[in-house]
């Protein structure tokens, strides 16, 4: 299972070439605007699932309840980043709720909300 925002859009690009043609993937993308979705790298056994986040939700609160939902075969491996609060709820429910080894999981906090990319932006 591939997960992200718009943020981890170029990673998940890198890990859908990078994964082999037999492994079963599942993507899903949390987007704040439909031109928000990029074309992403052909692999024959993936499924994209493009989630519209609606400007009152908080960001990655749709790409957690599509996580919550996702049905998980005891041996998936999970790769998840975006805003950092967001993908610590995820975090939580990943090894708190489905008990799933850390070993299973790469869970990153791409960015935070509010903040600002450098201490000089005006």
């Amino acid at each position: 299972l591939l997960g992200g925002d718009e943020a981890a859009l170029p990673a998940i690009s890198v890990l859908l070439e990078a994964l082999p043609g037999a492994a079963t993937v599942v993507v899903l993308v949390e987007v704040s605007q439909p031109d928000a979705r990029l074309e992403l790298p052909a692999h024959p056994r993936s499924s994209v699932t493009w989630i519209d986040r609606p400007p009152t939700v908080a960001h990655g609160d749709a790409l957690g309840q599509a996580i919550r939902e996702a049905t998980l075969a005891p041996d998936t491996r999970i790769w998840v980043a975006g805003e950092a609060a967001a993908v610590q709820r995820i975090r939580r429910h990943l090894f708190d709720d489905r008990n799933l080894p850390r070993s299973q999981c790469t869970v990153r906090g791409y960015w935070k909300h509010g903040r600002s990319g450098d201490a000089d932006d005006t």
